[in-house]
């Protein structure tokens, strides 16, 4: 048995799921629409590696602030079914099922927040997965994050 880590973005799935999220959010009217643009411009930076990783969080969380986990977890699951599903690269889905059959351990491993990386963790079977994780107080969200990023 052994230990096979798998990417998202732009490894398992076409895109970002932080931004795919942020249009999806806008598009649901749960988000202004103007912070698409500026989180395009963030990417921007990242490509050119010179993005702030917290500044990116608590900006792309910011929608998320005072909502509840379960309200997020049902959002969530809803996105990965209906929009990072019909984005899976089938080379990926056939090197899981490759590592499934031979009994290694399944883990998804994103700079995304857990609650994308969760659900498609779930999805796709995986054995664990590994994200940045969001910070909460009494069961709602802060739009900060916990722990490492």
């Amino acid at each position: 048995m052994a230990l096979a880590l798998f990417d998202l973005d732009e490894t398992l799935i076409a895109g970002d799921s932080s931004s795919l999220w942020l249009e999806h959010m806008v598009a649901e009217e749960l988000a202004p629409a103007g912070m698409v643009a500026e989180e395009q411009a963030m990417m921007s930076l990242y490509h050119q590696g010179k993005m702030d990783m917290h500044q990116y969080m608590a900006f792309t969380l910011q929608p998320l602030v005072g909502k509840s986990r379960q309200w997020l977890a049902q959002l969530s699951q809803h996105f990965a079914e209906q929009v990072l599903r019909e984005r899976l690269y089938p080379e990926g889905l056939a090197r899981i099922e490759w590592h499934r059959e031979r009994g290694d351990v399944l883990v998804l491993i994103s700079a995304s927040g857990e609650h994308l990386v969760a659900p498609m963790a779930q999805m796709l079977g995986m054995d664990h997965c590994v994200a940045i994780l969001l910070d909460e107080e009494a069961g709602m969200l802060t739009g900060q994050t916990r722990g490492t990023l």
